[in-house]
């Protein structure tokens, strides 16, 4: 039924939401407070601008397409509309990457002082993601542990979630997720 998918939606937003919170301020929420207090959520302005960063992206991929729309006005040159409904989501996404890092080499802010403040995760080494094939070998792995696992109630749910999140986003990318009630 429509309300029960609803409701997963809503539950996977608010679970997404909480995540992103706690990449970007560092700091564990409770639903939408910050439980170690306001006070320290805002005592930092890296925390802060982080933060910002993270709902300025979110607020350009979700209002963004309208804006290329707008600015190349699709509504009067059909032959545009195609290409910017195809293409203005992924620009969306991956325009504040670029813009990014064209900001920090502008500023002359190297990837250690990010490092150092909390904007990229920390560098452990150059090796490479070969080395990680090379660190472990099977006989490391400790089967049962996987066996219980696998079949325990926690992955049963996540790989259930995992369909019905492929599932809706198939439905929406075909267009064929209804919209509402009528």
């Amino acid at each position: 039924p429509k309300p029960v998918v609803q409701g997963f939606l809503g539950a996977i937003g608010v679970v997404v939401l909480q995540a992103g919170l706690k990449t970007a301020s560092g700091i564990k929420f409770h639903h939408f407070w910050p439980d170690s207090g306001w006070q320290e959520l805002c005592s930092s302005p890296d925390r802060l601008c982080q933060m910002g960063c993270m709902f300025g992206h979110f607020l350009f991929i979700r209002r963004g397409p309208l804006l290329a729309h707008a600015v190349l006005q699709t509504g009067a040159r059909a032959d545009r509309k195609a290409a910017v409904q195809k293409f203005a989501g992924l620009f969306c996404q991956l325009f504040p990457l670029f813009l990014f890092y064209v900001v920090v080499v502008s500023y002359g802010v190297s990837m250690q002082d990010l490092e150092e403040h909390g904007w990229t995760y920390p560098n452990h080494g150059s090796a490479g993601p070969l080395s990680l094939w090379k660190t472990y070998s099977c006989s490391d792995v400790d089967f049962r542990i996987v066996r219980s696992a696998l079949i325990s109630g926690d992955m049963i749910a996540l790989v259930t979630m995992a369909i019905l999140c492929t599932m809706l986003g198939s439905l929406a990318i075909t267009g064929r997720f209804p919209s509402g009630p009528p």
